[in-house]
């Protein structure tokens, strides 16, 4: 596949280290990136009765993202997908998950497939360890439980994936933090998309 149409997506829970990694793929392949913008989300961190409108406009936001994609390529990090189906279908109950639905099922019959999915594990733990230690006043009131239930609907999510190749990886065993963990992913990404 052309560089100029190249879509990844990565993708994984809270705290996996998606942004570094997004950031890390898009220098090496010469492709712009495409990071969660949760900070211009006006109902994120808002009261449990705006999660629609919160879920709504992450999802919006990354189709938007995956649009731009379509025509010069990019790493994006959390794809339609995660938003549609781990966080609202977490977060999100009925009339308010049915209508968020239709919309992801406009959106991914219009968006073209990425070429490669690269998924970030890590123990929900360690999840909630990272999530301590980067002190984020959003993530103040996250479980292990509600991570325990995001790992449960992502395994979901990438067990039936079936779009296009995907690259596990392990965060506790590779740091994707160290120029060695990224040199890894890097050549896993590499050599499925070759």
């Amino acid at each position: 596949m052309e560089t100029s149409s190249r879509i990844l997506v990565v993708a994984g829970s809270i705290a996996t280290g998606k942004t570094e990694l997004v950031g890390a793929l898009s220098s090496v392949l010469g492709v712009p990136p495409f990071r969660e913008r949760w900070e211009e989300n006006p109902w994120f961190d808002a009261h449990p009765r705006d999660a629609f409108f919160s879920q709504m406009w992450f999802l919006l936001a990354a189709g938007a993202d995956h649009a731009r994609m379509s025509f010069a390529g990019g790493v994006q990090e959390r794809c339609i997908h995660e938003h549609a189906r781990v966080f609202a279908r977490e977060l999100l109950v009925g009339d308010d998950l049915r209508l968020l639905g239709d919309v992801y099922a406009r959106l991914d019959a219009r968006l073209p497939d990425p070429a490669l999915l690269v998924h970030l594990t890590a123990s929900p733990g360690e999840l909630m360890r990272r999530i301590r230690l980067r002190e984020r006043m959003q993530e103040r009131d996250l479980t292990v439980e509600y991570l325990q239930s995001l790992q449960w609907r992502y395994s979901e999510l990438v067990d039936g994936w079936t779009r296009c190749p995907v690259v596990e990886v392990d965060t506790e065993a590779i740091d994707i933090r160290t120029s060695g963990g990224v040199r890894h992913v890097v050549a896993r990404t590499t050599e499925k998309l070759a």
